[in-house]
C-alpha cells in the first residue's frame, strides 16, 4: 500500500494563539512493515515525488535464494526456501512460519525430505491430535490440518518446482465438523447497532466499522485499511487492490445506500486511513456483551452479510465475487440460510404428490394398524 497524505494537527503560536500545522508525507509498504515519512516544509507535491523516490529504491538485500543452504533437499533448508518464496506472494505467512519450524524441530532439520514418509507423518498428526493447549483443551481438528496443509503445499513444491523430492508422501486431513451455523437476524443486527451507538463516547468509529462489514461482507483488515483513495463516490463503489485483499485478489465492492449515505457524511478532513490505526476489538466485546450476543465475533458479520445477501435474492457467482473467495466451495460454507428462508422455499415443491385425505384399506400402514390387537 503506497499513497500520499496529508497531516494536520494545532499547535500554539509564539503569541499563544494556536495555529494549524500542515505536513505532508507518505506512507508505504516495504517486506511488511509501514515506512511513513511527513514533513511540514513539504507541499503535496514534494510527497509525490518522495514517495516516487521512495518506490524506485531496490529492495534491501535479504535473505535470498542464493544464500540459502547449498543443499535444498534437506528439511531445514526447504524450509526456508520455502519461507522466502511465500514472502513475495502471501500476506499470512507468520503462522505457516512457525508451524513448519515445529515440523523442523520433530523431523530434524538435516533430514532428508526423502526421509519424511507418510507413516512418520501419520504418527506426527496422531501424536499432535493427543496434546493440549494452554488451559487444557484438546487441540481442534482444523489446527492439526493447518499445519498439514503447510507441509504438503513445502512438499508438492520440492517436487514440482524445486526438483528436490521424487515424490510426494501421502497426506491425509482429518475430517473437520461444520462448526457452528452462527449469523445474525435481523433482530440481533438491530441490537447490535444499538449497543454500538452506546459505545459512542468511547469508540466513536465502531458503529460505523459494524455497519459496513454488515453492508459489504469486508474482512475486519480490508475496513480498518480503507483509505480515502479507494472510496469511489462517482462509481458507488470500495476499491481493493489486491495488495490490500487476503486473497490477493483485486475486487470492487459497490456501496448499498447506507454505506453511501454514511461515507457522504462523514466529517472531514478526507485524507488517509477513514478508521484510525488499531484493532476495535475492546469496544467490540462491550457491545457484544450489552446486545447479549453470544458466539459472536467480528467474523460473524462476514456470515451475517452472505447469508443475508443469499436471503435477498443473491446467487452464489455473485457472492464468490463480492467476498473474494477463490473456492466457491468456501463462498457456500459462509452462505448459511435461517430455516425460515428454506422452509418458504420449500413451499415451492407443493404438489409434487396429490394430497391424501384417508388412508386406503389396501395400504400397507392400514393392514400394520388394524393387525395391532384391540386394548394394546
Amino acid at each position: 500500500m503506497a499513497s500520499v497524505q496529508r497531516r494536520t494537527w494545532l499547535s500554539r503560536g509564539p503569541l499563544g494563539h494556536k495555529v494549524r500545522k500542515v505536513a505532508w508525507g507518505y506512507t508505504l509498504q516495504v517486506d511488511r512493515k509501514q515506512k511513513r515519512k511527513f514533513d511540514a516544509a513539504w507541499s503535496r507535491e514534494d510527497a509525490e515525488k518522495a514517495l516516487a523516490a521512495a518506490l524506485l529504491e531496490p529492495p534491501k538485500a535479504a535473505a535470498s535464494e542464493t544464500a540459502l543452504p547449498p543443499d535444498q533437499s534437506v528439511f531445514g533448508a526447504a524450509v526456508e526456501r520455502y519461507l522466502v518464496a511465500k514472502r513475495r506472494t502471501k500476506r499470512s505467512i507468520a503462522e505457516d512460519e512457525r508451524v513448519l519450524r515445529r515440523f523442523a524441530e520433530h523431523f530434524g532439520k538435516d533430514t532428508p525430505l526423502a526421509d519424511i514418509t507418510a507413516a512418520k507423518i501419520s504418527a506426527w498428526k496422531d501424536q499432535d491430535l493427543a496434546r493440549t493447549v494452554p488451559g487444557g483443551k484438546p487441540v481442534t481438528v482444523a489446527t492439526v490440518n493447518r499445519s498439514l496443509s503447510a507441509l504438503k503445499h513445502l512438499l508438492r513444491l520440492a517436487w514440482r518446482e524445486w526438483e528436490v523430492l521424487d515424490k510426494v508422501p501421502r497426506i491425509t486431513l482429518e475430517k473437520e465438523s461444520e462448526g457452528l451455523l452462527r449469523y445474525l437476524s435481523d433482530e440481533e443486527i438491530a441490537r447490535l447497532l444499538t449497543a454500538c451507538e452506546g459505545q459512542r463516547a468511547r469508540h466513536p468509529y465502531l458503529g460505523a466499522l459494524v455497519t459496513i462489514a454488515l453492508n459489504t461482507g469486508m474482512r475486519r483488515g480490508e475496513i480498518m485499511g480503507l483509505t480515502w483513495d479507494r472510496v469511489k463516490f462517482d462509481r458507488g463503489v470500495l476499491m481493493l487492490e489486491g495488495i490490500h485483499a487476503k486473497g490477493k485478489t483485486r475486487r470492487e465492492i459497490p456501496m448499498t445506500d447506507t454505506v453511501d449515505a454514511l461515507l457522504s457524511a462523514w466529517p472531514g478532513p478526507r485524507d488517509g486511513r477513514l478508521f484510525p490505526a488499531g484493532r476495535p476489538d475492546r469496544g467490540y466485546l462491550h457491545a457484544l456483551d450489552t446486545a447479549k450476543l453470544m458466539d459472536v465475533t467480528f467474523h460473524t458479520l462476514r456470515h451475517t452479510f452472505a447469508s443475508h445477501f443469499m436471503m435477498r435474492g443473491g446467487n452464489l457467482y455473485e457472492l464468490q465475487k463480492l467476498l473474494g473467495h477463490k473456492d466457491i466451495t468456501m463462498t457456500m460454507r459462509n452462505a448459511h440460510l435461517s430455516p425460515e428462508h428454506l422452509r418458504a422455499s420449500m413451499e415451492r415443491m407443493e404438489g409434487i404428490t396429490p394430497q391424501f385425505s384417508t388412508i386406503s384399506a389396501h395400504s400397507p400402514v392400514a393392514k400394520i394398524d388394524n393387525a395391532v390387537p384391540a386394548g394394546t
